[in-house]
């Protein structure tokens, strides 16, 4: 049997690989889950669970502050992706390393009459 190779997959190898990640601060949601899914299957990256979006990001900060390596922070999509720009705009105003990824929601899902609930970012 062939294992599946998703894209998550290769993004969580390219960063232990290519980044020498060695941890992820990451808040699980639907849009990310298949990423959070493939961080916690790579066994040398150590994934660091937050209780919010903005934590992600400041820890994620904080970490490459310390490490001197790029953090990386992996968040949801809509309300998740917004409530990170706090730590992404410090982290830029410092000019600290900061590698942010954030799930989205398929486009047909953000057309056609429907309330808005996510949105690009």
């Amino acid at each position: 049997m062939t294992k599946i190779y998703r894209v998550a997959d290769y993004i969580a190898d390219f960063l232990s690989k290519e980044n020498n990640t060695r941890h992820v601060f990451l808040l699980p949601g639907g849009g990310n889950m298949h990423l959070v899914d493939a961080i916690g299957s790579c066994n040398s990256i150590e994934a660091v669970a937050c209780l919010h979006e903005q934590a992600v990001s400041i820890s994620a900060e904080a970490y490459s502050r310390i490490s001197k390596n790029p953090g990386v922070a992996l968040v949801t999509s809509g309300p998740g992706s917004t409530n990170a720009i706090t730590g992404v705009v410090g982290a830029w105003i410092e000019s600290v390393p900061l590698i942010v990824i954030s799930g989205q929601v398929k486009l047909a899902d953000m057309m056609g009459n429907l309330p808005i609930r996510q949105s690009g970012v």
